[in-house]
């Protein structure tokens, strides 16, 4: 169990170091962007989050949780890379659609991947203890990523966005490497195949 909260805490971090944060409406003013387009790439981002997160709680209850939570770090980081080589509105588009993916595939399957595993020790009224940590390492990842950033940036944009994708990969990583505990069986009546009943 320690193992599991000690890779959990790091992958939190790791998944808020992102050093494009502060920088990346400025990036896109300094490639010409216009404020209507600007929001316009906001509203989809905010859209493919909202639009397929039932369908992701679907697959996060059918396929390993972990699993997708790692397919989503890696259209994250591919996202961030079409910021590099596609500097332009379509690019920059595209390159918020594959992080909404990311953000809807990763919301409802980490916290039901944290409660199964919290269950299997039989430890699961720690659930929002635990989320809570998560959560203020988040935020710490935040802050130190504005740090770095703001020294980073001379370096161009293109720095920051590797140190990104980096810092999304590592995240991916840190999940692949869980222990984790065979997800909880609920089985509702009515609901259950034939052959279960």
């Amino acid at each position: 169990m320690k193992s599991f909260l000690t890779r959990l805490y790091a992958h939190f971090f790791f998944d808020e170091l992102m050093l494009i944060y502060p920088f990346y409406a400025v990036m896109f003013v300094d490639h010409g962007l216009t404020p209507m387009q600007i929001s316009t790439l906001l509203a989809v981002w905010c859209a493919t989050t909202i639009v397929l997160e039932v369908p992701s709680g679907v697959l996060a209850d059918r396929h390993s949780r972990k699993a997708i939570m790692v397919i989503g770090s890696v259209f994250r980081a591919s996202g961030y890379l079409c910021w590099v080589f596609f500097p332009g509105f379509w690019g920059f588009l595209i390159g918020f659609v594959l992080w909404g993916i990311e953000g809807s595939l990763g919301s409802g399957a980490f916290e039901a991947l944290v409660y199964d595993e919290l269950k299997h020790f039989e430890r699961e009224d720690e659930y929002a203890q635990v989320l809570g940590r998560c959560r203020s390492l988040g935020l710490m990842g935040i802050v130190v990523s504005g740090a770095i950033a703001a020294w980073a940036v001379s370096g161009g944009y293109p720095v920051l966005i590797y140190a990104s994708c980096a810092a999304a990969l590592l995240a991916g990583l840190l999940l692949m490497l869980l222990p984790t505990a065979a997800p909880a069986m609920v089985v509702i009546v009515g609901l259950a195949p034939m052959w279960q009943r």
